[in-house]
């Protein structure tokens, strides 16, 4: 089922987050991607002091703007964030299903390294009434 509806999700998750930006996240952490004016894409990240690690969070290109090298783009200014400030490795999470089959070469054309592959189960329970 998240395989049929991943680009409707994507672009439903993309709209909302433009959407709560101002309230919700700090622009320091975020950098847009911009075509002509226009918000094309995003990637947001988290430093970690502690653990000297920084967290490639969400990101994502609107659906008719992949393919050009604009996720790319956004990972690698990303990366160069993260090392100027201080972090010693990279850590970047992705799903395992084909919708996620781009991004995982994008993070491995990167240098990024699969620490381990998981699987999440997940059962539908019957439906109270309430």
């Amino acid at each position: 089922m998240r395989a049929r509806q991943s680009g409707e999700i994507l672009t439903r998750i993309w709209e909302d987050w433009k959407k709560s930006v101002v309230s919700k996240v700090d622009v320091s952490d975020v950098i847009i991607a911009e075509v002509a004016g226009k918000a094309v894409g995003f990637a947001s990240y988290k430093l970690d002091d502690a653990t000297r690690i920084g967290i490639v969070d969400d990101n994502a290109v609107l659906p008719e703007y992949r393919g050009r090298g604009i996720g790319a783009q956004l990972l690698a200014q990303v990366l160069q964030l993260l090392e100027e400030a201080g972090m010693e490795f990279a850590q970047v999470s992705t799903g395992l299903d084909e919708p996620y089959a781009p991004a995982r070469r994008m993070y491995e054309r990167q240098g990024f390294e699969p620490l381990h592959r998981s699987v999440t189960y997940f059962k539908e329970l019957a439906q109270r009434a309430g």
